[in-house]
């Protein structure tokens, strides 16, 4: 049996699940959009950007749905840290090796923009969808 090719193939299942996982939900697009750029951010903040595409989503939502990413697709997709200056605070970061793919499906997924009430209103007055 070659190793290498298990590897391959156990790689080429997780990119099956990650474009799933992009396709299916615009929370999780929303997330990814966000760690794309390869630096730290704290579960706080990708909250506040989980909720421009469900606006009902905590923190604690936002956090599972992390951690359980990082579980299926492994530590080396979506990197820790916990931060020790300020005791429970959690950032994270999408892995070097998953950068390209990961930009790569979101932009052949269709993403709605953003809701606003303002655009809505604004929609409604004029009698114009997008």
């Amino acid at each position: 049996m070659d190793p290498f090719t298990s590897e391959s193939s156990g790689k080429e299942s997780k990119v099956v699940l990650l474009r799933q996982m992009i396709k299916l939900d615009l929370v999780k697009k929303e997330l990814l959009s966000c760690l794309v750029d390869g630096l730290w951010h704290s579960t706080t903040e990708l909250a506040r950007r989980a909720r421009m595409r469900n606006p009902i989503i905590g923190i604690v939502t936002v956090g599972t749905i992390l951690i359980r990413m990082q579980e299926l697709l492994g530590r080396e997709f979506l990197e820790e840290m916990v931060q020790k200056s300020n005791e429970g605070i959690t950032s994270w970061r999408l892995g070097i090796e998953w950068m390209e793919a990961v930009r790569e499906f979101i932009q052949q997924v269709d993403v709605p923009p953003v809701f606003s009430p303002n655009t809505a209103q604004g929609e409604m007055e004029d009698g114009q969808s997008t």
